[in-house]
């Protein structure tokens, strides 16, 4: 009985010995730590150095309170993963009221100026088209951009060129008589036009150039002034050469005053200063300011009226006592001209 009790005995311990090789060893477990990101971020124009365990750009800004509104820019996008010295950029969108054409908006954006906010727009901007304000003005929010489309179209036109009438003065013929010497013929030229019609309707022209395509030339007609002592003084070559264009020839009585006769202010009835250059006339016969040349006393103006001056009676005026009386009273012709 005492053997078998070792025997038992002995096999008891070789399974206790056994059975303890199959315990396994208890391991400890941690959870890993986050991984940091060394980041830059740049939101409007400051700069500042950051740590974050973010994993995307979304939820770096949130960590930051920053919610993204429609059309706010970020760079990278909202989903990119974050990296170890990676930028971030973060603007916020201002509100801009944009007017274009008929058409009104109010529009989210990240543009600094008026050009960067077209192009942004993809708006294309017309050769004649007008931009308020300019293209490189700051924005701001609240700003305003007005868009005119301006509708632009060039068109030819030939039109007639008439040269007029040239009135020349001829000794050999008497007062009042007429001659037409050259008919005279139309010239033509083209001009070139530019149109403009504007958002409002309204269409303006302006003239690119004008070209000469047929010269014209002149009628030219002879005005007799016969055989009068005024002319004395006066070959027939050189008045040929005064190229006068006379409008009408009128016979009058002549008389002379000078700015210091007894009555006289020295001041016309138009202001002007009284003086050679000067005559008094009837307005009802020749209307003041009027352009005329007088044989014997030269280029003059009707500036002034009288009391005794009624009619076909013109007062010369002179700029001393002894040409006025040397010149005295007497019948003359006077020539109402143009040029």
């Amino acid at each position: 009985m005492r053997r078998l009790h070792l025997v038992f005995v002995g096999l008891l311990g070789a399974c206790f010995a056994l059975g303890a090789s199959f315990i396994a060893p208890t391991t400890v477990v941690r959870a890993a730590e986050p991984t940091k990101y060394a980041v830059v971020f740049q939101d409007g124009s400051r700069t500042t150095p950051y740590e974050s365990t973010a994993v995307s750009v979304g939820q770096f800004l949130a960590e930051r309170g920053i919610h993204v509104a429609p059309g706010d820019e970020v760079v990278p996008a909202l989903a990119a993963p974050l990296s170890n010295g990676a930028t971030i950029i973060y603007r916020r969108a201002i509100q801009v009221t944009f007017l274009n054409g008929a058409s009104v908006e109010t529009v989210a954006t990240t543009a600094d100026d008026v050009g960067s906010f077209l192009s942004m727009q993809r708006v294309k901007i017309g050769k004649f088209d007008k931009v308020f304000p300019s293209l490189g003005t700051a924005l701001h929010n609240g700003s305003r951009v007005r868009l005119f489309h301006i509708i632009a179209w060039d068109r030819k036109v030939l039109l007639p060129v008439r040269a007029g009438t040239i009135h020349r003065l001829d000794t050999h013929m008497r007062v009042g008589a007429r001659k037409l010497v050259a008919l005279g013929s139309a010239g033509e030229r083209r001009v070139d036009y530019r149109y403009f019609k504007f958002p409002n309707g309204i269409v303006r022209r302006v003239t690119l150039a004008s070209t000469t395509l047929r010269q014209a030339h002149p009628r030219i007609v002879l005005d007799g002034v016969g055989d009068i002592g005024a002319f004395s003084n006066f070959t027939t070559r050189s008045i040929g050469n005064m190229q006068l264009r006379a409008v009408h020839a009128i016979s009058m009585v002549a008389t002379a005053y000078t700015p210091w006769c007894a009555g006289c202010s020295g001041i016309t009835a138009t202001g002007e200063r009284a003086g050679h250059g000067i005559v008094a006339v009837d307005p009802r016969v020749i209307p003041l300011g009027t352009k005329l040349y007088i044989p014997g006393y030269g280029y003059a103006v009707a500036g002034d009226t009288g009391g005794a001056i009624v009619g076909h009676r013109i007062d010369l005026g002179f700029d001393s006592q002894r040409a006025a009386m040397e010149f005295g009273r007497r019948k003359i012709v006077v020539f109402a001209i143009k040029g």
